[in-house]
């Protein structure tokens, strides 16, 4: 399986997205706050408005905005995020790494023991 080669050196920043079938271009509907929203940390080969099919998901997720850094923790409780850990309530905000070549027929896995 082929990853995307980068042609300069890539900047992380965090992107905030939603999950959803179709994309949604009207920015009210992204903006309501009944759309629960997550944080992945993406290079810089995606933009706001992009929909990306993920094999972690059955539902395709949408880049609805990317802050300006990259940040490694986010609250549960409160939304906020960081790059101290100060709470228990505090996961690590993962990677997003595109990858053009998905294959259904390919399983990740990682020798644990």
């Amino acid at each position: 399986m082929a990853t995307r080669t980068a042609t300069k050196k890539e900047t992380k920043r965090t992107a905030i997205v939603i999950f959803t079938p179709n994309k949604i271009t009207d920015a009210k509907t992204i903006g309501l706050s009944i759309l629960k929203k997550y944080s992945f940390n993406v290079s810089d080969s995606v933009k706001v408005g992009d929909l990306i099919k993920v094999n972690e998901y059955s539902t395709p997720i949408q880049i609805v905005k990317i802050l300006p850094v990259a940040f490694k923790y986010y609250n549960l409780a409160t939304g906020e995020m960081s790059n101290d850990y100060t709470s228990t309530l505090q996961w690590e905000i993962k990677d997003l790494i595109i990858n053009e070549d998905v294959s259904p027929s390919t399983v990740y896995g990682k020798v644990i023991k």
